[in-house]
């Protein structure tokens, strides 16, 4: 009898490393169906889109991963719409600070309130540099550092505080303050 780890063993360390590996860079396993991959290159030519459509069919989850995309300046090989090769500010928005942190923290930091989860969302792990906690919601986010391109700040108090590259499903250049398109 071995006192080694046995092949399964190490197939299972294999599986859980590529689980983790895959939880922390979500950005490049994300496959865009049609109507998703045509919002996003519609952003080359259009400043304002809207992505309707049905509750869970993937509006959230495309959102999160155009803007995780210009805040981290990381973009996969098929993508055809605007870039931003400098950083950018952008804001996520909702409805309240619950739904704020339910849908665009959770897909684009990971599950709120877990520091082992921080950083499985759209925006992996390694380009997370840190958060500050938002006030009114328990483990609300009101800032989070990413490396190189930027911030997204939820703003309790309006809209006209500082300017943004970018929201949820409206990343635009920032000389003006638009509302974010919403479903």
């Amino acid at each position: 009898m071995s006192n080694g780890p046995t092949w399964k063993d190490q197939r299972l360390q294999l599986l859980q490393q590529q689980l983790a590996a895959k939880q922390q860079n979500r950005l490049a396993s994300f496959q865009p169906y049609p109507q998703q991959a045509a919002f996003v290159e519609l952003g080359f030519e259009k400043r304002e889109r809207l992505l309707l459509g049905e509750t869970q069919v993937g509006k959230s989850e495309c959102g999160s991963f155009e803007v995780a995309c210009h805040l981290t300046g990381v973009y996969p090989s098929w993508w055809k719409g605007k870039r931003f090769d400098h950083p950018v500010h952008g804001w996520a928005a909702g409805i309240s600070a619950e739904l704020v942190r339910d849908v665009s923290q959770t897909k684009l930091c990971g599950r709120p309130g877990s520091e082992e989860d921080f950083g499985t969302g759209a925006i992996f792990k390694a380009l997370l540099l840190g958060k500050t906690a938002g006030h009114g919601v328990t483990d609300g986010y009101d800032t989070i550092r990413v490396r190189h391109f930027g911030r997204i700040r939820r703003d309790r108090g309006g809209w006209g505080r500082r300017p943004t590259g970018g929201g949820r499903f409206n990343p635009h250049t920032g000389r003006s303050v638009d509302p974010v398109l919403g479903r």
